[in-house]
């Protein structure tokens, strides 16, 4: 995978990267989303108490988690590009529909992170996903982000963003393919 998606698994590696050391220093992972939405993901590690009871005369076993107030480095790094990834698709999507509705469309079908319209209003909303795509990926959200992520930090110790690649990101208005 790394040959053929180098740039996306050079991404992922740096939000983990970048996400290990904020947990490391028991930051949590915060970031702006596209359309200005504050996310933040802090697993935290656990402590585990067993606890016996009587249940019709017989003794049963539980254990109880209790959050600490440490974050857990390997989850925190394992979920944070999927999550900073659906952030961006769920900005886009919301984008997207108000977009739409602003042409006129108000009915959608919404799954996760596919969507669509009434068969009448598609090339509108084909037009209207472009758009906002351009809108959200025109501006350099790694360079955002690594300054967000070095404030929090307290320090310049993250590494820095991989290269923006040189896709002209407006040439998605001749897709004609762009969503399904």
């Amino acid at each position: 995978m790394g040959d053929s998606l180098n740039g996306p698994m050079a991404f992922m590696e740096w939000v983990q990267t970048c996400t290990g050391i904020l947990a490391k220093a028991n930051k949590p992972l915060t970031w702006t989303n596209p359309i200005g939405g504050r996310c933040t993901q802090s697993p935290m590690t656990t402590k585990k108490k067993q606890v016996e009871v009587n249940l019709n005369s017989r003794k049963v076993k539980y254990q109880i988690l209790t959050p600490t107030d440490k974050i857990n480095r390997s989850k925190s790094e394992a979920s944070s590009s999927p999550n900073v990834i659906h952030s961006c698709d769920t900005s886009h999507l919301m984008r997207t529909t108000l977009l739409c509705e602003q042409q006129g469309i108000t009915d959608f079908a919404m799954v996760h992170d596919s969507f669509g319209c009434a068969p009448d209003d598609a090339p509108t909303l084909l037009n209207c996903a472009k758009e906002a795509w351009i809108d959200i990926y025109k501006v350099d959200r790694m360079a955002m982000w690594y300054k967000q992520w070095s404030q929090q930090l307290g320090s310049d110790d993250l590494p820095p963003p991989p290269p923006m690649g040189n896709l002209d990101i407006t040439a998605v208005r001749n897709s004609d393919f762009f969503f399904a």
